[in-house]
């Protein structure tokens, strides 16, 4: 009976051992917030994917237990009826109008002009062309042909006159160009969204709630601590190797909408963004707005 006991703490030993629960979160902006985590906290492997497509890959294949995603992507997969649940909101919506332009000073030196936008459909164009028609500005042409690396530069260098563009992308122009300025803060004139979230496997959920619960909080202290210890972040991007330029997100990084809250608040501003979304396309989101299935709430 012994030997039997001992053959079955070896071999449930060994299958834990074959699964290695998984953390991963996008090398950019996105994973700021975890960036201390990564470094201290050792009861999960927490890696960086370089692009959302890979992110996507490894949630699609179920090999990721935890994932930090863009807030649309995760609506898209609940909708996909993939086994995720959301668990926190980890960004929001710091968006700036900007240029190197001395002319270009308000809001309304942006009628009749050229504004250069990374990526169409994303959260900087959606915003964007929110606020041309909310302010009713005219003749605004939106020119989408640089991403957001390339379009910081290209402002710097005066290439573009005007772009749309979140941290640390408008702090990198800035430090390449003194005569970078902000034009337009869009808080002002729109709501601060959740852009990007915490997921997490519904079955790593059911059987790990008090793990869980500790990487929230362990999430949030993370957070809290990059954004109260600025002189750290450029340490903790190079000890990780961020593709993020150092030196502009630790200039930028009170513009740059860290976050971290979850239950009813996650819900409430979720749902209220994936109406936002749903107005404008609602392929954005997959087709239909998450019902309550789609949050984890402890209880």
């Amino acid at each position: 009976m012994k030997n039997i006991k001992l053959i079955l703490i070896i071999l449930f030993i060994f299958i834990n051992s074959l699964y290695s629960q998984k953390m991963y979160l996008l090398n950019g902006p996105t994973g700021i917030g975890g960036l201390k985590m990564m470094k201290d906290y050792n009861k999960i492997t927490i890696n960086t994917v370089n692009a959302p497509n890979n992110m996507l890959s490894l949630i699609v294949k179920g090999e990721a237990d935890i994932a930090a995603i863009p807030a649309n992507m995760a609506a898209i997969i609940f909708n996909r009826q993939l086994d995720y649940k959301v668990i926190a909101v980890i960004s929001e919506t710091k968006l700036f109008i900007v240029s190197a332009n001395n002319k270009i000073q308000t809001i309304n030196d942006i009628k009749n002009n050229t504004v250069y936008c990374g990526t169409k459909l994303a959260a900087p164009d959606l915003m964007l062309q929110y606020l041309i028609s909310k302010e009713q500005i005219p003749n605004v042409n939106i020119n989408y042909s640089l991403s957001n690396p390339d379009l910081s530069k290209a402002v710097a260098s005066k290439n573009a006159d005007i772009a749309i563009l979140p941290e640390p992308f408008v702090s990198s122009a800035m430090l390449e160009n003194k005569d970078v300025h902000i034009v337009v803060e869009m808080s002002k004139y729109i709501d601060d969204y959740p852009v990007a979230v915490l997921i997490a496997k519904n079955y790593f959920i059911n059987h790990n709630k008090i793990l869980v619960k500790e990487i929230l909080n362990e999430y949030k202290k993370s957070t809290d601590y990059i954004i109260n210890n600025k002189e750290e972040i450029k340490n903790l991007i190079k000890e990780r190797n961020m593709i993020i330029n150092a030196e502009a997100a630790y200039y930028g990084l009170n513009r740059m909408g860290l976050v971290f809250y979850d239950g009813e608040k996650m819900k409430f501003a979720l749902n209220s963004y994936y109406n936002f979304l749903y107005n404008f396309d609602k392929k954005l989101i997959g087709g239909k707005i998450p019902n309550d299935n789609f949050y984890y709430i402890e209880k």
